[in-house]
């Protein structure tokens, strides 16, 4: 469950681990350290590809009525593929968006995005980004998503 007084944290975990258990790692990685989804940039050496899972923005947005402190707030994170070559970007991008948009509804089913309390999944842009080595560099995807929240105790 997303909770308000966690409500980052708790996205951002959320979705690297349904990321995590639906997402094949192309190099099938093992054992402890071998990430493939990170909830951050890595801070040691690592191989490519992997995907990153930051909060992006948090906006509080519109209150829900007068005296009341609920909130139907805006959270948007960055998930953010770093791979090889384009033909790995491009299906690692198409398999985190088809799990994206696949894991939402029903809300009685555990650990969808509804279950847990976000709602209105909205992807807001994927842009390309190529590293400045050029041929050979490390290509990447940056794709900022959206979700509502009803924040407030």
């Amino acid at each position: 469950m997303v909770l308000t007084n966690t409500i980052i944290s708790d996205s951002v975990i959320f979705i690297r681990n349904r990321l995590r258990e639906n997402i094949t790692d192309p190099l099938s990685r093992t054992g402890s350290g071998n990430q493939f989804i990170l909830s951050g940039y890595p801070k040691r050496s690592t191989h490519y590809p992997i995907i990153t899972v930051r909060k992006s923005n948090f906006d509080l947005g519109q209150r829900l009525g007068m005296q009341t402190e609920k909130y139907y707030a805006t959270l948007e994170i960055e998930i953010r593929i770093w791979a090889r070559n384009e033909k790995e970007r491009d299906a690692l991008t198409d398999s985190v968006m088809t799990k994206l948009n696949s894991n939402q509804f029903p809300k009685t089913t555990t650990n969808t995005s509804s279950n847990v309390g976000l709602h209105d999944f909205k992807v807001l842009s994927v842009v390309g980004v190529d590293d400045i080595k050029g041929e050979g560099g490390i290509l990447s995807n940056v794709i900022i998503m959206q979700n509502k929240f009803l924040y407030g105790f």
